[in-house]
């Protein structure tokens, strides 16, 4: 009879099997934001709060404690496919830019070299990305955006308001 033992009290794989490696992980696809039933390489609309789940389609991710970044932040609770290394689902911070890269850490520290990119809403017209804020800041009155993804407000013309930058009407000229 063969008893396994560990130190912390759990038998890791690579605790088993040493000699296991993994390639560099590869990033072929993913689902998640508007994208739930098409893999792309490259998610568009995810929410500006995060808290969505993806899932990421590859090889090599290694059996446990894959680690998911997105630029400077980490995606939360990673989840590995149980039956496989092709296949993690985890929980999008909160992002504000358009594109940020994605990329895979195996629990050994290898890094995939895949490009795919996760994309956040951007600020709809009549209001602005104010630096890295999460929120979209509404144009002050006599501003304007008729754009999404805009990083400040443009100036209404002389007699409008903001919004429409509809031309003011004067009621004593009406009258």
């Amino acid at each position: 009879m063969v008893v396994i033992a560990s130190i912390r009290g759990v038998v890791r794989p690579s605790e088993l099997y040493p000699l296991v490696s993994y390639g560099a992980p590869i990033v072929t696809g993913m689902l998640g934001c508007s994208h739930p039933v098409i893999r792309v390489t490259s998610l568009t609309g995810c929410l500006r709060s995060g808290g969505q789940n993806i899932t990421i389609y590859g090889q090599n991710f290694g059996e446990i404690n894959a680690q998911v970044s997105l630029g400077a932040s980490q995606c939360r609770n990673v989840i590995h496919n149980s039956t496989n290394d092709t296949v993690l689902v985890c929980t999008l911070p909160p992002g504000a830019l358009p594109q940020v890269p994605l990329q895979v850490l195996q629990e050994n520290g290898q890094a995939s070299l895949s490009v795919v990119n996760v994309g956040y809403e951007q600020c709809p017209p009549g209001t602005f990305q104010n630096g890295s804020e999460i929120v979209c800041v509404p144009c002050d009155l006599g501003e304007y955006t008729t754009v999404e993804g805009r990083t400040s407000c443009d100036n209404c013309a002389a007699g409008t308001v903001r919004c429409l930058c509809e031309t003011l009407v004067d009621s004593r000229s009406a009258l």
